[in-house]
């Protein structure tokens, strides 16, 4: 029995409002006669095709939207949410209703700055970093913001990643860094007070003394000499603590040469016997603030080993492998070691790591109590 033409206008017109509430699995039945009927049931059945597949598209897409780790947000120029995966909703949403929500409801005022300075402006994108308050904590997001044009309307993209991590990381380095230009200012200044400043004291009460002396007498000429004497350990202390601060041996020489200068002198001290290894191969690196970083980083190592290890002996090995680029050092003592989370700061562990990540260095350090300490770090 054939359909007549209401009837068919009726179901088209049904299975178009399903299509319409996203219902996409209705089809017109097709008669054997194909008339015009069946010609208008064919196109609707492929519109339907078509949004079935489409849908399914979407389905796929979201579901890779949501998978994406940073916090992504699509909104149009009216700060209308499009789009918020996840992420997104965790960080920024949480329990509410994302449909009754503009960007200004969820967004940090530095955020919403960014967006109107782009929407001022013919520049597609900007980057930047903004604090975010959670939970009564400061949390530092990375964030990238795009403007898309190829839309009747302006639309944006936010994407962005929690940095509190590498924030908090960064501020610990730095307190680490303040603290170890103290305790160095600290050292100097005991060495200058402790040191040059006994040398110097003497020699004032000499010289103090001497004005009531007989220049002819043998305990002036005596005085003289003692002011002479001093005076050159003066100066040999004012050449050791230079030293401390910038090695001469780094304007005329390399590192290597630099590092076995800073041993020798060390083993002239007695005690701990500092034994160097070093590859036949040439060793320098390019820059040499990073040479001067990697002194420092050895000589910590060293004093620490000397003050505190009770260790008889301290093994440094410089090597490189082939034709590669990278130079490993190894330093290692057979003293008494420390657990090393509970060392002080004061040792200079937090120097030592700083100065190691400051170079990007792939790093071991350990210590075991009774076992001795191991450092061992690749440039």
């Amino acid at each position: 029995m054939e359909k007549d033409n209401s009837y068919v206008i009726s179901e088209i017109q049904d299975i178009i409002f399903s299509y319409a509430n996203g219902d996409f699995s209705r089809r017109l039945e097709i008669s054997e006669n194909y008339d015009e009927n069946d010609i208008i049931a064919s196109g609707i059945n492929m519109l339907g095709e078509e949004l079935q597949e489409k849908s399914v598209s979407k389905d796929y897409f979201l579901k890779i939207f949501n998978s994406i780790p940073q916090i992504v947000i699509v909104f149009d120029i009216n700060e209308t949410i499009d789009f918020i995966n996840k992420t997104g909703l965790k960080y920024f949403i949480q329990n509410r209703e994302v449909s009754t929500l503009k960007t200004s409801d969820i967004f940090p005022p530095e955020i919403m700055e960014k967006i109107n300075q782009l929407k001022k402006t013919s520049r597609k994108e900007a980057s930047f970093e903004v604090p975010v308050i959670r939970n009564r904590k400061t949390k530092y997001l990375q964030s990238s913001l795009i403007k898309i044009n190829e839309v009747k309307d302006n639309h944006f993209i936010l994407v962005a990643k929690d940095i509190t991590d590498k924030k908090n990381e960064e501020q610990r380095i730095l307190k680490a860094t303040i603290l170890g230009q103290e305790l160095e200012r600290k050292r100097i200044a005991f060495d200058l007070h402790d040191s040059l400043g006994q040398e110097l004291n003497a020699m004032k009460m000499y010289l103090n003394a001497m004005k009531y002396m007989d220049i002819t007498s043998m305990k002036y000429k005596k005085s003289i000499a003692n002011i002479h004497s001093m005076l050159d350990e003066s100066v040999n202390l004012v050449r050791e603590i230079t030293n401390d601060l910038t090695p001469n041996s780094f304007a005329r020489t390399d590192l290597v040469s630099s590092i076995k200068d800073l041993t020798y002198r060390l083993n002239l001290t007695g005690g701990v016997k500092i034994n160097t290894i070093v590859s036949k191969q040439e060793i320098s690196l390019k820059d040499k603030n990073d040479e001067l970083i990697i002194y420092r980083i050895i000589q910590e190592f060293l004093n620490n080993s000397v003050k505190h290890s009770k260790a008889e002996n301290i093994y440094i090995k410089i090597s490189k492998a082939g034709n590669s680029n990278s130079v490993t050092f190894s330093l290692r003592d057979d003293g008494v070691g420390f657990e090393m989370d509970k060392v002080d700061n004061k040792n200079g562990i937090l120097n030592i790591i700083h100065r190691l990540k400051s170079l990007d260095s792939e790093y071991v350090y350990e210590s075991t109590p009774e076992k001795g300490t191991t450092l061992i770090f690749d440039i």
